[in-house]
């Protein structure tokens, strides 16, 4: 058996369902960003938070609102994060972010593989002329994997795609050693229909097991069903991902 390794990675940072950070490793960082994270007292209302901070916004400052928690959470650069930890303390009382400490955003960040293996028989033949011809047949299988990293600002969605199928997909860390991935179609006349999978650390999954679950949901919602069969002739491709 042949087997052929390539390894990639891509950075995925998604918020209000639009992409708006993609970077492959090796590339200038020099526009990178990071995401910031500022807490508050239950009693303080967020949405009169982030409108004080529209006099020091820009239009690539991303701000979403985690309610759940009463934090803010904003992706810009670091030095930018700096100016708006200083222009919140002096207004509010900051609290300690639940999900992490504000100071190390990589805390909170979900790290994930998503592994595509195509799997192949070659079949030949070894045709022998003498007293007595034989004909000997051999099959040989070749595995080529890929592996691309994908890194998500928790519970900020991002993409991936799986053969013909695009799929967005939310991360949530839950604890320090398992994460919650919910799957939904990217497509808008898709989107009602959602799966979610509970993983550990290290642990991989086939995408083929999400896809049929999400037909499944379809056919109640009336949603053209899909999927990711990439079996063709004596060839097959699978989907994997792990959290890790």
């Amino acid at each position: 058996m042949n087997l052929s390794i390539t390894k990639k990675a891509t950075v995925i940072y998604k918020a209000n369902s639009f992409l708006f950070f993609i970077f492959f490793i090796g590339y200038s960082q020099a526009m990178a960003q990071d995401l910031s994270s500022f807490c508050f007292d239950k009693s303080v209302n967020l949405n009169g938070v982030r409108q004080s901070l529209s006099v020091i916004l820009l239009p690539k400052d991303i701000v979403d609102l985690r309610t759940e928690d009463n934090c803010l959470d904003i992706v810009t650069t670091v030095d930018r994060a700096k100016l708006f930890e200083k222009f919140l303390s002096r207004r509010y009382d900051l609290k300690k972010d639940p999900a992490g400490p504000a100071s190390s955003p990589a805390d909170r960040e979900c790290r994930l593989d998503l592994k595509t293996t195509k799997k192949s028989n070659e079949e030949g033949s070894n045709f022998k002329v003498g007293e007595r011809n034989t004909l000997n047949k051999s099959t040989a299988t070749r595995n080529s994997v890929s592996i691309m990293e994908l890194l998500l600002g928790n519970g900020i969605p991002g993409e991936i795609e799986a053969g013909n199928e695009k799929l967005k997909v939310t991360c949530q860390l839950v604890g320090s050693d398992s994460a919650s991935l919910v799957f939904a179609y990217a497509e808008k006349n898709s989107a009602s229909a959602s799966s979610q999978v509970m993983l550990k650390r290290g642990e991989w999954m086939n995408i083929a097991s999400v896809l049929k679950d999400l037909d499944e949901k379809s056919k109640t919602l009336g949603i053209p069903q899909t999927g990711i069969s990439q079996s063709t002739g004596k060839s097959e491709t699978v989907y994997e991902i792990q959290f890790k």
